[in-house]
């Protein structure tokens, strides 16, 4: 007997019915997906976590997940805190004040976000320590800033220079462009590098000057009767500049030191001197240094009265009088010191590169994109007390760190973090000697060079507001109380 097409159809639907139930986890039985108690999904864990320390509070800010309707808080003064081990606070709202609590003593968080299907996975732990300081910061700008990201920062005769796309001044109200004399294939050239030396202004990067003669003087320049120049003379064996970028300029026991990924400094330019990375100027000319690094030096601060190098390199003394390999270099892993005469490692080094430097609290820092120093775990910056490193907290997550600073009685580190994963701020975070801690709100880009003085903390870098400033390349950081 034939189906009658109506009944025929009938069938087909509810056998397809079942098949999607099937399929879909319906229908009865314990067809529960393992994603979620009623079939759906958990939400993600929580990002961007940052915990503010306030007087006898932490503050605890996360992102809402679009899928989360509340979430939990998990605390402990216990490193390490989880949804077992730790004291949890239910439906708690971001931002969460967590009040009562003591002075001093450091508090661990993670959160979680909920929704009808279950409890998401544990955020990245944040740790605060609550204080009774009540130091607070504001944000200002300098005018309309500066057009391209700032480099390097130096006061100097009452002035502040900015090395961007050529070199600026600010004589508190308003910039001038100050690149005469700086030749590029387009414009005056990039500027990397800034030092007030003899009371003079030199200038350190990838551009040209000419000499006397007419000839190219390149990577380095000094300013003088309102253009740049050669660093002495510009003839005879200061007749040719660096052969590559300079990234860093200091002075040390009375002379000039520039670092970069030069090979050669000074000389006849038939006849350029080499110096593997690093040089120093003593007035008239660019001599090597001890033999100079392996590869690029990337910045330099004194301490203890020797001067620190740091970069890419994981040999120093790397070349002979001759200029050839010198087969008795040392390993210095990224980072080395120079006494006047010899280099020596800082223990065992890091196992990435460092590129930044600054003394704080009578210990040196080193900011940089690395995961141990020493042989112990130190995220991205780590400090030494002249006889072995140790972590800074737990380190800075998520991004290089190209500037260190002493500024207030803390340590001020600025790079291309993001807050969240540990870190405390945007871009750039304090250390108290205890916590980090964020500045503001941070700006909205890298963070590449900072300069305190009387006023503030100077920042650099590539960014279009700080706090809820809009500034272009260049603000000001100043404590209030």
């Amino acid at each position: 007997m034939k189906t009658p097409l109506k009944i025929l159809l009938t069938q087909l639907i509810a056998m397809f019915s079942i098949l999607v139930l099937s399929a879909c986890g319906g229908g009865s039985g314990d067809g529960a997906s393992s994603e979620g108690t009623e079939g759906g999904t958990v939400p993600s864990a929580p990002t961007s976590v940052i915990a503010t320390p306030g007087n006898n509070q932490v503050i605890i800010n996360w992102d809402a997940e679009d899928d989360a309707i509340s979430y939990n808080v998990y605390w402990s003064t216990i490193s390490g805190v989880t949804k077992t081990s730790g004291t949890k606070i239910t439906g708690a709202i971001s931002p969460y004040t967590h009040t009562g609590l003591t002075n001093g003593e450091t508090h661990y968080y993670i959160v979680t976000a909920v929704n009808s299907s279950g409890e998401s996975m544990e955020s990245n732990q944040v740790s605060a320590t609550p204080t009774t300081s009540t130091e607070v910061g504001t944000w200002s700008s300098f005018a309309n800033g500066v057009e391209y990201s700032v480099n390097s920062l130096v006061l100097s005769n009452g002035n502040l220079y900015a090395a961007s796309y050529g070199v600026h001044v600010w004589n508190g109200s308003m910039w001038t462009d100050m690149s005469n004399g700086l030749l590029a294939l387009f414009g005056s050239g990039d500027v990397y590098a800034l030092a007030n030396f003899n009371n003079v202004l030199f200038a350190g990067g990838v551009f040209t000057v000419l000499t006397p003669d007419g000839n190219w003087y390149n990577n380095v320049a000094r300013f003088s009767n309102e253009s740049w120049t050669t660093c002495g003379n510009g003839t005879g064996n200061d007749g040719s500049g660096m052969n590559d970028y300079v990234n860093f300029l200091i002075e040390y026991n009375g002379q000039l030191y520039a670092g970069g990924r030069f090979g050669s400094a000074g000389g006849d330019p038939l006849y350029p001197r080499d110096a593997a990375y690093i040089a120093r100027f003593d007035g008239a000319e660019w001599h090597p240094v001890g033999g100079g690094m392996d590869f690029s030096v990337t910045d330099m601060v004194v301490y203890n009265g020797d001067l620190i190098a740091s970069g890419y390199f994981t040999r120093a003394a790397y070349l002979n009088s001759e200029g050839e390999l010198n087969p008795e270099s040392i390993s210095a892993n990224y980072i080395a010191k120079w006494n006047g005469v010899n280099w020596s490692p800082l223990g065992s080094g890091m196992d990435s590169k460092v590129t930044a430097l600054a003394v704080y609290n009578g210990e040196l820092y080193a900011g940089g994109s690395f995961e141990n120093a020493g042989g112990v775990s130190a995220k991205n910056i780590a400090k030494w007390n002249g006889q072995s490193w140790s972590p800074v907290g737990d380190g800075i997550t998520g991004g290089q760190v190209y500037t260190l600073t002493s500024y207030n009685n803390e340590l001020y580190a600025g790079g291309e973090f993001r807050a969240g994963g540990g870190n405390a701020g945007d871009y750039i975070m304090s250390w108290d000697g205890v916590q980090w801690k964020n500045v503001g709100l941070g700006t909205n880009g890298p963070v590449i060079t900072l300069l305190p003085d009387s006023s503030g903390l100077i920042v650099g870098g590539s960014f279009s507001t700080a706090g809820n400033v809009s500034a272009n390349n260049i603000a000001k950081y100043s404590l209030t109380r």
